[in-house]
Formats: C-alpha cells, structure tokens, sequence
C-alpha cells in the first residue's frame, strides 16, 4: 500500500485526474466504462519508431513519466521492441539501430557470454531489456550483466519482463541518437545506482572504453560517485574487464569481424 501511494504522489496532476477517473468508475460499479481506450491500435501487429512517438505525442511535453507507464499496455503495446527510456522522468525513444551497431553487439556479447557461462559468473543478455534504477528512470544498455553474488542476495532482481536493480557491468555502444547530454546523464544515474563497470563503444572511431566506479567527494565534503578510465583501446589493441576478472579482448574481433 505504501509503494502505491509513493507512485500515485509521484504523478502530474494529469496522471492523477486520469487514476481518479478510473477509481470513481470502478466504485461507481460502471463495468464497461472502466477500461481505457489504448493510445494505439491494437490490431497492428508491428510498431514502428514513428508509432511509438506518435503515441507519446498524445500526452503534454512536461508529462513525468514513470516506469508504470511503461508497463501500461493501454499506453504502449506490449513487446513492441522500440527502445523507450526514462531519464529523469523524462522520455525518450531510440531509432532501430544500424546494421554496424547490431554487428558489434553480437561480436560483443557472444565473447563475453562465452567467457560468463565457462566461469560461471552469472547471466549476461542483449537488448531489449529494461532496467528499472527506480520509477522515474528506466534503462536499456546494450549488454548488462548480473553476477551469481547478486542473484543470490537478490533473487527478486531478475523479473519476468525486466531488471528490478542494479547490473554489474553495463555496455553501451553509442550511436548517432544517443547525443552526449543523454548519455551523460544516463552515465550518472549509472554511477548512482552503483553499476560497477560501464564501457562505451563507438562504432565510427573502432574504439573502446571501459570505466569502473570510484567514489570521491565533492566541495562540500559529500561523498560522490563517478567513473574512471580502467581499460581502452582503439582500432587496435586489447582492453581488459575488472568485473569480469581476467577477462580481455582483442577490439579488432569486434569491429573487423
């Protein structure tokens, strides 16, 4: 009950009206007025880039959105495969990647996940699959990875449709959409939530960077989080994993396939 009350405090007052709307007719007894018409058509059987912002579009642009209305399938159609996140409370959706960015997320992953199911390290998976830090940001990485440590302290972080916590190790590999002041506020909240090693990929340069968390403190005496430069390489060369203890890679594996 009180989760519930944190998020229904957490919504603009749009959201509110909207929940109150839906009460009212539920305690009214109005069965066939309860259910909300969706904001697409059901009956498509795809859903495009254009189709999900369409349906953002429909809501104010000072919406503060939460992981709960990515969950609502009268607003997004389920398993619709767009890259929809939350940073902030604020929304964003990402163009299909290019042919190069899913060239070098199989390189990518198949190396690593060979070397996490031999050393049994834990469970490594691609996009798409969300990571809820908390309700007002929602992430998806390329490449994130859990640890049998976590797992086991955690059972409740591995969900039937997303990540309820904390990765390991994420990897992003950065594209034209994921302009720098995205990506680095996506990068602090990151650091926030404690995800240990975060790389970075670009795909142009043939360049990779593998940062691990550090904490420090500010002016003020507080203790930050943030992320120093661990291993990196580009167009040639070998970078080295810190969470993935002794594992490396030679980049021209992943960009000259």
């Amino acid at each position: 009950m009180n989760s519930l009350l944190e998020i229904a405090q957490a919504l603009e007052d749009d959201q509110q009206d909207e929940l109150l709307a839906f009460a009212e007719k539920l305690l009214s007894g109005k069965k066939n007025d309860i259910l909300p018409t969706p904001y697409y058509n059901p009956e498509q059987l795809s859903y495009s880039f254009e189709d999900i912002l369409n349906i953002i579009k429909q809501f104010p642009e000072d919406r503060k959105w939460l992981f709960a209305d990515l969950q609502n399938e009268y607003i997004f159609p389920p398993e619709h495969l767009i890259k929809v996140e939350i940073i902030d409370y604020k929304i964003y959706v990402m163009p299909n990647p290019s042919f190069l960015h899913q060239e070098i997320l199989t390189n990518l992953s198949t190396f690593m996940n060979i070397y996490v199911l031999e050393h049994q390290l834990g469970k490594l998976v691609v996009a798409p699959v969300s990571v809820k830090m908390d309700e007002g940001n929602v992430v998806e990485p390329d490449i994130l990875f859990i640890s049998v440590t976590q797992i086991e302290q955690n059972p409740s972080i591995i969900q039937k449709q997303f990540v309820q916590g904390t990765p390991q190790l994420v990897v992003e590999i950065i594209s034209p959409a994921n302009y720098k002041k995205l990506r680095e506020a996506k990068k602090q909240r990151y650091a926030e939530a404690q995800v240990e090693e975060y790389w970075e990929i670009y795909p142009e340069k043939q360049q990779i960077k593998i940062e691990v968390l550090v904490s420090s403190q500010n002016e003020v005496g507080e203790k930050i989080k943030s992320y120093q430069i661990h291993s990196e390489a580009k167009k040639t060369g070998t970078v080295h994993s810190k969470v993935l203890e002794g594992f490396q890679l030679d980049i021209v594996t992943i960009f000259n396939s």
